[in-house]
């Protein structure tokens, strides 16, 4: 065998290699993104399920809140129930943000609430103003309604059906 065909052998093999570690190097960029994939998906699903147990919660001791409110206006505490009732409503506000990413109706009715309660604080101040008694007549309905939607939402959010929330 002279020079010029071992030369072209060797070529023709160094090709081969490059080829074969070309190939080899794709293989494992695809395996590479697959993994990367799989760890995103991952941690978006951990993400979420965080996001509703934070959910469930925050709307857990909304319900709680919301109650608190109803006693203290049975007891006439008006003073109290308005303090309560402004920081349920700061706290819906936080709590909303996290259902942001969420379905719209989720928003919609932590949205419903905030203004439901922040009519029922302007009456609270009111009648802290001019030393009268707020109607619980109409009122503890109102709040039940409230505590009812949130006990809904928490409960859809802990326990979600198949097409609905997750």
């Amino acid at each position: 065998m002279d020079k010029t065909t071992i030369g072209f052998y060797i070529t023709i093999m160094s090709s081969l290699i490059t080829v074969t570690g070309f190939v080899i190097a794709i293989v494992q960029i695809n395996k590479t993104k697959k993994l990367s994939n799989a760890a995103y998906l991952a941690s978006q699903d951990a993400k979420l399920a965080i996001t509703n147990t934070i959910i469930v919660s925050s709307l857990s001791s909304k319900v709680k809140s919301i109650q608190e409110i109803q006693g203290d206006l049975l007891n006439r505490k008006n003073d109290i129930a308005y303090l309560h009732t402004k920081d349920l409503i700061h706290a819906l506000i936080e709590t909303r943000q996290l259902i942001i990413s969420k379905e719209y109706s989720d928003q919609k009715i932590i949205t419903e609430t905030i203004v439901q309660l922040s009519i029922l604080k302007r009456q609270i101040e009111s009648a802290i103003f001019k030393n009268e008694k707020i109607d619980i007549s109409k009122t503890n309905p109102k709040l039940s309604e409230l505590e009812l939607k949130l006990s809904e939402l928490s409960a859809q959010n802990k326990f979600p059906l198949i097409g609905g929330s997750k």
